[in-house]
C-alpha cells in the first residue's frame, strides 16, 4: 500500500475505536485519553532523549511517565468528582519532585533534564487530561464536547493536506514545513467552520458562534501545534517521531495539533459550558 492508503485506513480503523470509546462511558473517555497521553509521553521522551549530552535510563523514563500518570489522574479526577475537589492539587508536589530529583543526578547541564521533564507534564499531559475532563467534569458525561474537539482538528487536517496537494501555491512556512501552503491553511479553516457548524446541531445548549469561534481556535492553533511538533522534527534531524501508526508515523505525530488546541478548547469552552 502506498502512504496515503495506509493514512486513510489507519486513520478511519484509529477514528472507529475512538468514537466507540468516546461515547460509550465516562470511565472508558478517560481510559482512552489516558493511553493516549501515556503512549504519546513516551514517545515525546524517548524523541527529546536524543538532544541531551547524557540520555536519561529506562528508569528515568518510566519515572516520569508514572508522575504523568498521577498528574492526569489528580487532575481528571478531581474535576470529574471522583476525588476530592482540590486533589488536583497534588500535582504541584509532583512537579517539584521533577525539580528535586535532579539533586541526585550527577550530569552535565541539569536544568536541560529538568526542562525537558516539565515539558512533557505541559505539552504532553495536560492537553489529554484537558479532554478527559471536558467529557467528565461535575460526575457528567458529555462526549459531544470532546468528540466536537477531535473532529473538528481532524477536518482542518484533511481538507489543509487534500486543498494544499491541489491548489497549493505560497508556503505558510518554508522554514519549518515547506509543504504547507496558505491555499491548505485557508481549505483547513474553511472546513473546520462547517464541521464545527455541524456539531452546533447536536448541542442544545450553546449558540453557533460558541461553535464557530471554537473551529476557527482549532484551525488555527492547530495548524501551529502541527508546525511546532515539525519544528521539534528538524531539530532532530526525524521524519516521523515513531512508525506504530502506519501513514502516519507516530502518536506525537498525529496528536501534535491537539497538543495545543486542546488547552486553547478547555479555555474557550469552559466559559460555556463549567
Amino acid at each position: 500500500m502506498n502512504n496515503l492508503t495506509q493514512r486513510i485506513l489507519t486513520g478511519v480503523v484509529g477514528a472507529a475505536v475512538i468514537i466507540f470509546l468516546l461515547c460509550w462511558h465516562a470511565w472508558s473517555l478517560t481510559i482512552l485519553f489516558l493511553l493516549l497521553a501515556m503512549f504519546t509521553q513516551f514517545e515525546f521522551l524517548r524523541v527529546v532523549n536524543k538532544l541531551k549530552e547524557k540520555a536519561d535510563s529506562p528508569a528515568h523514563i518510566y519515572g516520569n511517565l508514572f508522575a504523568g500518570l498521577l498528574n492526569f489522574l489528580l487532575i481528571t479526577g478531581s474535576m470529574a468528582g471522583w476525588l476530592p475537589g482540590m486533589a488536583w492539587t497534588g500535582t504541584l508536589p509532583v512537579l517539584a519532585a521533577i525539580f528535586l530529583l535532579e539533586l541526585y543526578q550527577d550530569r552535565p547541564n541539569p536544568f536541560q533534564h529538568i526542562g525537558f521533564r516539565l515539558t512533557g507534564q505541559i505539552y504532553i499531559i495536560l492537553p489529554f487530561a484537558w479532554m478527559a475532563v471536558l467529557g467528565t467534569a461535575g460526575n457528567s458525561f458529555q462526549y459531544l464536547y470532546p468528540m466536537g474537539v477531535l473532529f473538528i482538528i481532524w477536518t482542518n487536517d484533511v481538507f489543509a493536506y487534500f486543498t494544499g496537494r491541489l491548489l497549493g501555491r505560497n508556503r505558510l512556512f518554508p522554514r519549518i514545513s515547506p509543504a504547507k501552503t496558505w491555499e491548505g491553511f485557508i481549505g483547513g479553516v474553511i472546513m473546520a467552520l462547517v464541521c464545527a457548524s455541524i456539531f452546533d446541531h447536536f448541542d442544545q445548549n450553546q449558540p453557533l458562534f460558541v461553535w464557530l469561534v471554537l473551529g476557527f481556535l482549532l484551525a488555527v492553533v492547530g495548524t501551529g501545534g502541527d508546525l511546532v511538533e515539525s519544528l521539534l522534527k528538524r531539530n532532530l534531524q526525524m521524519k516521523d517521531s515513531g512508525s506504530i501508526l502506519p501513514g502516519h508515523g507516530g502518536f506525537l505525530d498525529r496528536f501534535d495539533a491537539l497538543l495545543l488546541g486542546a488547552p486553547v478548547a478547555f479555555a474557550w469552552l469552559a466559559i460555556w459550558i463549567f
